[in-house]
């Protein structure tokens, strides 16, 4: 989304002169007064496209919240009231953008890639509904705060400072709880936006290694498994500390790009990123895990390990249409699982019976996609168990949505099935039919 800025160098050069900050400053100055920590009692709600967007009683009356229609799928734009007024005299026809705090915006699967492949200056995304919807926090990265004379500036420094400490500190959590979403971050870094081209750029060219170890060619489509976890699960900050590499280092390199990525471990246990490219200083990042299963180097030990063994499957002639047909369990032969191709490029659609009795059948559905040349994985299982009476009717039981896990396929031809939710298909194979 793009936000029309103040271009008039009087402008800005009056709101640097008369002590005006960025929100980056306010919302590290200033904490909310006592008095707007009362007022979240007495809060105003807006409505927008199904969404609401909760606003402190005190604060209300000095806020101008915009219902923004617009094909991008903005939701809510907010701004100080006196700034917007004070530009509207000082620049007739010239104030869109003062006082400007902060807009929620929601993008598609889709349209969140092609964000987080460039430069996301002004953005964050926040936040999913799990229905394939994204929440992005849009906010200013110049001075929006507007006043007629330099007197009014500092008068009302305080409140815009309080103001953008709300807007900056508050704003996304109370979203997520009021519209009932799941906080989602990534990284969007030099290292974020090469692993989001890795992910979503299709023909994408990578290898990866370790220490002096030959390269692996990536597979783009295995990526995703331990990509996704680096980049949604950590936040890579550039420091100013030289550290050279120590101990065992992964190599992630994108060579059409000249790229190369180097993690490594310190003494102290934190995980670092060399950012390498011919000609140019070398950056270093700080990989700051948001979320403990995201921790970069025992990620990079598997997606090493991950890619030899794809390696190895590609070898035997394995591709992910090596799945499709009916495989019936080894032992008993009582759980089926049927997979064919879907009409949608690229998926696969999976169903599983398995029977508990005469009268009692257990049930999976779900979409799949290739993870490899020998692997199938899921993320929308709908798993039901399905009784029958005496009198022929049915009764179906839902036990749970949206569960995840794999199938793959073994040096024997044998199908393993990964039931990340309820362990359904642990130590059982299953036989082409």
């Amino acid at each position: 989304m793009k936000k029309s800025k103040i271009a008039v160098g009087g402008f800005l050069a009056l709101t640097l002169a008369c002590g005006g900050v960025a929100w980056q400053d306010a919302a590290d100055q200033a904490g909310l007064s006592p008095r707007a920590e009362a007022a979240q009692a007495s809060e105003r709600s807006y409505e927008n496209k199904g969404l609401r967007l909760r606003i402190p009683g005190d604060y209300d009356g000095l806020l101008l919240v915009e219902k923004l229609q617009d094909a991008e799928g903005d939701i809510f734009s907010v701004s100080e009231r006196a700034s917007v007024e004070a530009a509207r005299k000082a620049y007739p026809g010239e104030f869109r953008g003062a006082g400007w705090l902060f807009a929620i915006g929601r993008v598609s699967e889709e349209r969140l890639h092609d964000l987080l492949r460039g430069d996301m200056s002004g953005a964050e995304l926040f936040a999913a509904d799990g229905k394939g919807n994204y929440y992005m926090y849009y906010h200013p990265t110049d001075v929006r705060y507007m006043r007629e004379t330099p007197e009014a500036m500092q008068r009302d420094q305080e409140q815009w400072s309080r103001l953008n400490a709300w807007a900056w500190e508050k704003v996304r959590q109370d979203f997520i709880k009021a519209n009932s979403l799941t906080a989602l971050s990534a990284d969007n870094s030099s290292v974020g936006m090469c692993l989001a081209r890795i992910l979503y750029v299709p023909g994408t060219k990578f290898t990866l290694a370790k220490n002096a170890e030959k390269p692996l060619q990536g597979e783009q489509s295995l990526a995703c498994s331990y990509g996704e976890k680096l980049l949604y699960g950590n936040s890579f900050e550039m420091i100013n500390e030289r550290k050279l590499p120590q101990g065992d280092k992964f190599i992630l390199s994108l060579p059409e790009e000249k790229l190369k990525l180097e993690f490594f471990r310190d003494k102290q246990g934190y995980d670092y990123v060399l950012e390498q490219r011919p000609g140019l200083r070398d950056n270093l990042y700080k990989a700051v895990p948001v979320e403990e299963h995201a921790v970069a180097l025992p990620i990079l030990e598997e997606w090493l390990q991950a890619e030899a063994i794809d390696e190895e499957a590609a070898s035997w002639g394995y591709t992910p249409d090596s799945l499709v047909g009916t495989w019936a369990e080894k032992i008993a032969g009582r759980g089926v699982i049927n997979i064919e191709k879907s009409d949608s490029t690229g998926l696969y659609k999976v169903h599983i019976s398995w029977g508990n009795g005469a009268n009692e059948t257990y049930f999976w559905e779900m979409t799949a996609k290739p993870a490899g040349h020998n692997t199938l994985r899921y993320q929308d299982c709908r798993h039901t168990i399905v009784t029958f009476s005496e009198n022929g009717n049915e009764r179906e039981k839902l036990v749970y949505e949206k569960g995840s896990g794999s199938f793959t396929l073994n040096s024997a031809h044998e199908i393993m099935w990964q039931d990340e939710v309820g362990g359904a298909g642990e130590n059982a194979v299953f036989l082409g039919v």
